[in-house]
This record gives C-alpha cells, sequence and structure tokens, in this order.
C-alpha cells in the first residue's frame, strides 16, 4: 500500500520532518517554498508572489517558484480548465480534466470540480491519477496563526483590514474542512486511508494521527522509520 505525504503551507509543517521519514511528498501550491526534491508539485492559480523563495528565510528550504516550473524533474499537476496559467514556463507539466458534475473519486478519467482548491484537487489527483492509497496530511493547519502567516503580507495590513482578512480566510478554512470531512468518508468507503501530521490543526478532529500509527506498528523506540503498511510506491 503506497503512501505519500501531501504538504500544505500552514506553520506545522516546520514542526514534522516530513522529508525525513522515507516517504515521497508532494507541495501543494505556495509548499513549493518549503519542500527540497518533492516528488510533485500540484497547483490550480497562477503563480505570485506567495509561491516566490525568499533567501534569507531558512524556513525556505524548496525552490523558487519559477525555477521549479522550468525543472524538468519536478513533475507538476494542476486542471486543464486553468491550462492557461501553465502554458509558458511550465516543464514536465500535467494537466488533468475536471468537471462540474463529477463526484469526488468518481468515475471517468475527469476530477471533481466541486470547491476550487489546490488541495482538494491535490488529494483527488493523488488517490484517483498518481494511485497512492494513504495520504499523510503535513502543514495543512486549516486556521490562521497571525504570529505565525508563512505566506506573509499580514504585517503590512492595516490594523481594521487585518481582522477582515483573517476572518475571510478562516471562513474559507472551515469551508475546506467540511468539505475534508465529506470527501474522507467518500476515500474511506473506496479503501484509502487518511493520516493527520499538523499538529493543533482541525484535521485532528476527523482524522487519526501519523504519529499514533507509528507507535501502534514499530512500539515506542527512537526510530523514525516507516510504520508497517506504509510503504512507497513499487514496495
Amino acid at each position: 500500500m503506497s503512501a505519500i505525504i501531501v504538504c500544505g503551507s500552514g506553520p506545522s509543517l516546520l514542526k514534522v520532518p516530513f522529508d525525513e521519514v522515507g516517504l515521497p511528498y508532494a507541495a501543494v501550491s505556495t509548499a513549493i517554498r518549503f519542500t527540497p526534491l518533492p516528488a510533485y508539485w500540484i497547483l490550480i492559480d497562477r503563480l505570485s508572489r506567495a509561491h516566490q523563495r525568499d533567501p534569507s528565510n531558512p524556513a525556505h528550504r524548496g525552490p523558487d517558484a519559477w525555477t521549479a516550473a522550468r525543472d524538468r524533474r519536478l513533475k507538476k499537476v494542476g486542471p486543464a480548465d486553468r491550462g492557461h496559467f501553465f502554458e509558458k514556463g511550465f516543464e514536465n507539466m500535467t494537466v488533468v480534466p475536471r468537471r462540474a458534475d463529477q463526484s469526488f473519486l468518481g468515475d471517468g478519467p475527469a476530477l471533481s470540480l466541486k470547491f476550487n482548491r489546490s488541495m482538494l484537487f491535490a488529494i483527488e489527483w493523488l488517490m484517483k491519477c498518481a494511485g497512492f492509497q494513504t495520504l499523510i496530511f503535513a502543514g495543512c493547519d486549516l486556521k490562521m496563526d497571525p504570529e505565525h502567516d508563512l505566506l506573509g503580507g499580514l504585517e503590512a495590513t492595516p490594523k481594521e483590514r487585518r481582522q477582515r482578512v483573517i476572518r475571510s480566510r478562516d471562513r474559507a478554512h472551515g469551508v475546506e474542512l467540511r468539505w475534508l470531512a465529506e470527501f474522507h468518508e467518500i476515500a474511506l468507503a473506496k479503501g484509502f486511508r487518511w493520516l493527520n501530521w499538523t499538529p493543533g490543526g482541525p484535521l485532528a478532529t476527523i482524522l487519526p494521527a501519523f504519529d499514533g500509527h507509528r507507535q501502534l506498528h514499530q512500539g515506542l523506540g527512537g526510530e523514525v522509520g516507516i510504520a508497517s503498511g506504509l510503504h512507497r510506491p513499487g514496495d
């Protein structure tokens, strides 16, 4: 059963050794800045400042977005209906059809257009098209932490607008969490497994913990290793 770590851009991504457990990992959208050598970069949006690497920030261990776009070794994935975002400067890019009437993990090659979020697109592609049976979510905080805003911008936002920005982002996070809860039930029914490696985030209310899974199968030793049943593709 193959497994992959799905990396979001939440501050908790910096709290887990996602690149040290021997599993492949995918960078979702702006997470490319924090993920050295990901197996995939999955995004639905046009590149912006939020995707760019800041060389002075030690948390930015991944490639600059435009460098990653031109890197033929890195597989990029995006939706065909937004293919015009990826026509220039993107090498080794795969675009995938989506349909508004397509259910999550439904029949046929198209993916769902139920909600336009990079994370939801990424998880369906990783299961349905890439064939991963186990998804481990890291950095998927789904809540704003104004003191550790990895995407930046809040520090320059006037105070009266700052709270509106935070509330707006958190409303979007709440909608995404509800979709994830619904899609998780569908994934479970189809034999997939999702695990949470996002410390302190709301995903813990709907997903079992990756650390708990490793301890259950490996004991409480200090070895980081891969838990029983979590294999790389082809093992």
